[in-house]
Parts: structure tokens; C-alpha cells; sequence
């Protein structure tokens, strides 16, 4: 393929819900996924709404990422910009139609506990040594970066649609990451929706994945895979990230290193 060839692009295989052993066997750590009917009866379905978790914790204060004209705002010394808010006030500026001037990307271990023990777990990751879930709150036109995450990570789309642009982890070098001693290792300096940037050509030969995730269907990303995401509608979604083993042990040192540097930035600040 010419260096200034587009890259080809492929669709997310949709499933019904594999048990956890057909889960294991087919696409554990291998491929995406879309899993569709596993949210049937859920009682998140109809708990984790805008109105409902407004209703129950518009007083709580939750973490919000700065965007600007809809993408997420990027630093190479400070990482995400992230400040707080009261739920309610996210939930009002995120009305439809509304711009998309924040985004909700909420740590429940550290802002709202008090959901945990509501979350239905998929079966896939009850299990795992290290979990952690966001709650994600988007009007429509917000984009999250393209970027990777360590853990591998079930998206559980409770209301409206997203749009996920896939990269596969062998493709890392040919998608421009920034330094691995940035605040930024797992994002990415090419924008998919500029295509045409002469300064990454690289990038434009590689093959992606692209699914559209609707209400109540679950996409599995396996560890260290891309993705680039825009949300089509107003959008709320919960994530369940999760490893074991060695890997358990990698994500926990880079929860440690993260919250180090954190503590470094704001000492300097200070």
C-alpha cells in the first residue's frame, strides 16, 4: 500500500452474550467485540440515567476533562485537564443540543462509592484481581483522543451513541505516541479525523476497526488496543477496566506512578 494511501476499515463483529468460557476461547485479549443483549435486564438500564443519578447525587462533586470545540484537552507536562463539578450542573449543560464544553469521566472509587455495589459487573470481569469503573457523561460532538489503555475494558452504553475508531497494538509505532516519560505515553500525536496530515503518513496505512455502540450493547477492548471516540448523541456510558495477573501487577504500578506525579505537578504549583 502507498505511504499516502487511506487506511481500510473494517467493522466490529456483533455477538449475542458468550458465556465467560466462550468469552476466554474466542476473543479474550485477541479482538474487539460488541456484545449485544448481555444488558437485558439490567437494573442499571434504568438506574444510571441523566435525571436519575442527577436526581440522587446532583450535589456530589464529580471530575470533568476540559474540551475545547468538543475534544478533550491534552498536555504533554500536565496530561488531561481535568477540574470538578456538581453533578446537576454537568447534567443541565449536557441537556440535548447543548454544546460540548465538558465531559463527565468520573472514577467511582474516588467520587461516587456509593454506586459500586449498583453496578451490574459483566460475568467476563466479576471475577478479576483489579477493577475499576468511570461514569461518562458526553453532549454530542465531544471526541476522547486517540489513545490506549493497559487494562482490557468493557464499555457498557446506557444511553445514546458512540462511534469507536479501532487501532490495533501492533500498529503503536505507526500512530505517532508521544514520549513514554510525557504525561501523554498512551496517546497518540495523529488525529483520525484529519486524515490528510502530511506530518503522519504512517498512520494512514493502517487498518482500523470502526462500530457505532447503541444503547445497551457492551464493547470489549482488549488491552492496549486504540481507539478514538465521538460521541453521536448525548451519551452516557459506564466503563469496567480490569486485569489479573502480571498484567494486574503492571496496572497497579501505573496507578501509583500516576498518582506520584500527580502529587509532583501540584507541588510545583503550589
Amino acid at each position: 500500500m502507498p505511504p499516502d494511501a487511506m487506511s481500510a476499515v473494517f467493522a466490529v463483529e456483533r455477538v449475542p452474550p458468550p458465556t465467560p468460557a466462550e468469552f476466554r476461547a474466542r476473543f479474550f485479549g485477541r479482538r474487539p467485540v460488541v456484545i449485544r443483549g448481555l444488558t437485558d435486564g439490567w437494573r442499571m438500564r434504568t438506574t444510571f440515567t441523566f435525571d436519575a443519578l442527577a436526581r440522587r447525587w446532583g450535589e456530589r462533586e464529580v471530575a470533568v476533562a476540559a474540551t475545547a470545540g468538543g475534544v478533550v484537552q491534552t498536555d504533554l507536562r500536565a496530561g488531561v485537564r481535568y477540574t470538578t463539578l456538581p453533578l446537576a450542573d454537568c447534567v443541565a449543560r449536557l441537556a440535548d443540543g447543548a454544546r460540548p464544553d465538558l465531559y463527565v469521566t468520573t472514577p467511582l472509587h474516588r467520587f461516587l462509592p456509593d454506586l459500586i455495589p449498583e453496578l451490574d459487573v459483566p460475568p467476563y470481569c466479576c471475577d478479576a484481581g483489579w477493577r475499576r469503573s468511570r461514569l461518562w457523561m458526553s453532549a454530542a460532538g465531544t471526541v476522547s483522543p486517540l489513545h490506549w489503555d493497559p487494562a482490557h475494558n468493557l464499555v457498557v452504553q446506557l444511553e445514546g451513541r458512540k462511534r469507536f475508531w479501532l487501532y490495533e497494538p501492533a500498529a503503536t509505532r505507526r500512530l505517532y505516541p508521544h514520549r513514554l516519560l510525557s504525561k501523554l505515553p498512551n496517546f497518540s500525536r495523529f488525529d483520525p479525523e484529519q486524515a490528510n496530515d502530511a506530518r503522519f503518513p504512517l498512520a494512514r496505512t493502517v487498518p482500523r476497526l470502526e462500530v457505532t455502540l447503541e444503547a445497551g450493547e457492551v464493547l470489549y477492548l482488549p488491552s492496549r488496543w486504540w481507539h478514538h471516540v465521538r460521541s453521536l448523541e448525548r451519551s452516557l456510558s459506564v466503563n469496567f477496566w480490569w486485569a489479573r495477573g502480571w498484567l494486574a501487577l503492571v496496572v497497579r504500578a501505573a496507578e501509583v506512578w500516576q498518582r506520584l506525579r500527580g502529587f509532583a505537578v501540584r507541588r510545583r504549583q503550589s
